[in-house]
């Protein structure tokens, strides 16, 4: 049986990592939450997102590169997580590997999954054929299933390379990934 590791992590104003590790087919990543997210968003901290807009959200990207992720993502509501929902999105930019080629753009088709305020884990779970994504939240507690979704087909110029990424814009988020 194959074994897990876990790493800290603790996301504050503009945050963007590479966690190191690929999500393998038939495996899952786990990204639990230690404290509720808040936003920070002191004038030195502040980010304003490259298509214009501000958010206030932490979350997981799975793919190969900055340019082509499927994201999701906890995202407050006007700096609350009160009222908060778990989506999903892709960024899509085929032919484009570097943040500074694609930029803010190539988001596809955002899926909401759930509003409320009780999200504590997300999990992206990656099927043993490895050709698609299941993702699911769960409350503070994680015994609870609040929204799940898939299977996401993989996309085909990812070439199966479904490497880990954190990110984490205008809020405070600390908690404990699990590959």
């Amino acid at each position: 049986m194959p074994t897990r590791s876990s790493c800290p992590f603790t996301i504050s104003g503009e945050h963007r990592s590479n966690i190191g590790g690929a999500l393998a087919p038939g495996r899952s990543v786990v990204a639990t939450l230690l404290m509720p997210p808040r936003a920070q968003c002191t004038a030195e901290e502040f980010t304003h997102l490259a298509g214009g807009g501000t958010k206030y959200q932490w979350g997981l990207g799975i793919g190969p590169d900055p340019c082509n992720l499927l994201y999701l993502m906890h995202e407050g509501a006007q700096a609350g997580f009160g009222a908060a929902k778990l989506r999903w999105v892709f960024k899509e930019n085929i032919g484009q590997s570097q943040s500074s080629q694609c930029g803010g753009g190539g988001y596809l088709n955002y899926t909401d999954l759930y509003t409320g305020p009780d999200l504590g884990v997300i999990v992206v779970t990656r099927t043993p054929d490895g050709l698609s994504l299941t993702i699911r939240g769960l409350d503070a507690t994680g015994m609870n299933q609040l929204a799940t979704d898939g299977p996401i087909p993989i996309p085909a110029h990812w070439a199966g390379n479904c490497e880990i990424h954190l990110r984490g814009d205008n809020c405070l988020a600390a908690g404990v990934i699990t590959v």
